[in-house]
């Protein structure tokens, strides 16, 4: 991407939760081919995984003006929700501790993110196929849960681009506590995944992304 696109993901010292502490990440282009992105997350002190709700309100905005001021606004905006969005958080990781899957849930979560919403490519796809089989980390809760089938997926985002890595987070993350029904009461969570083209590699996530906001 010629250097044209920066990311910074900074962990912060907040909460009592024995597994995951607070996360403030955002993302911007020098020639203005995406919006500015920031959001408050949470990531888990095992492995650095990042997390990110699927709500996170006015997140975004395009390059239209009023740079400055437009984007103290939505990191004002993440700050006064920051403990909103955490505890949320938090309470999505332990309803996932709950669900147990079976190997075929597994392969169809995973199959319908890189088939049907596109939302992870080959390598990704790749990546949590080896990491159900041989974990890098050892996650809390049963081997065999839907946190630790999310924990190998945000593992596999680690070599997502810049510019789509927010919004896979935030998409995954909504696609699998709408799959499983976890009750989001902190957070209403009214999202819902647009189709993209099919995606073979990296370079197609971003185009995708990319045509999704120049038409936004």
């Amino acid at each position: 991407m010629n250097a044209q696109i920066a990311q910074g993901v900074y962990h912060l010292n907040y909460g009592n939760d024995p597994e995951m502490g607070m996360m403030f990440a955002w993302s911007n282009s020098y020639d203005k081919s995406m919006r500015f992105k920031c959001a408050i997350g949470a990531y888990v002190f095992v492995c650095s995984n990042g997390i990110v709700s699927g709500d996170m309100g006015s997140w975004g905005r395009k390059h239209t003006g009023s740079a400055a001021e437009e984007t103290q606004e939505a990191i004002l905006l993440q700050i006064d929700n920051a403990d909103v969005y955490y505890n949320q958080l938090v309470l999505d990781k332990e309803n996932m501790k709950q669900i147990i899957l079976k190997p075929k849930n597994s392969a169809r979560d995973n199959g319908r993110l890189f088939l049907e919403h596109k939302l992870i490519n080959v390598e990704q796809l790749s990546i949590v196929k080896n990491e159900l089989h041989t974990p890098s980390y050892k996650y809390e809760g049963d081997s065999d849960s839907l946190w630790c089938l999310y924990n190998h997926i945000t593992h596999a985002l680690k070599t997502s681009h810049p510019k789509s890595w927010l919004d896979q987070q935030r998409m995954i993350h909504w696609f699998l506590t709408n799959e499983y029904q976890i009750s989001n009461s902190i957070v209403g969570l009214t999202e819902s995944i647009t189709p993209v083209p099919v995606v073979t590699n990296q370079l197609t996530i971003e185009d995708a992304i990319k045509e999704a906001e120049q038409g936004g």
